[in-house]
């Protein structure tokens, strides 16, 4: 109904949940804020009820545009990631 979430996890002594949205490329804000408000709005009716939801969506960079947008939801994180690689000569 809602799509597929990315990640979705429960507390296992609280049964608080937490739900992820992955960007690995620049979604427009709009489409990525949308995304996860949608993801809350069904995990909160039909699994979390009474207990604690929070949301975080994960990107490479975040624009101005989605920091605002990310601000307007309630108990939702935004937050970026680096990735770093190292080689190391086996043979």
């Amino acid at each position: 109904v809602v799509g597929q979430i990315d990640l979705l996890y429960q507390h296992q002594e609280t049964d608080d949940f937490l739900v992820v949205e992955l960007k690995r490329t620049e979604d427009t804000p709009d489409s990525a804020v949308g995304q996860i408000a949608r993801y809350l709005g069904w995990v909160k009716d039909n699994l979390a009820k009474e207990n604690t939801l929070r949301g975080l969506v994960v990107v490479r960079s975040a624009s101005e545009e989605l920091r605002y947008a990310v601000k307007a939801l309630r108990d939702c994180q935004l937050v970026t990631y680096e990735m770093i690689f190292r080689f190391h000569t086996i043979s």
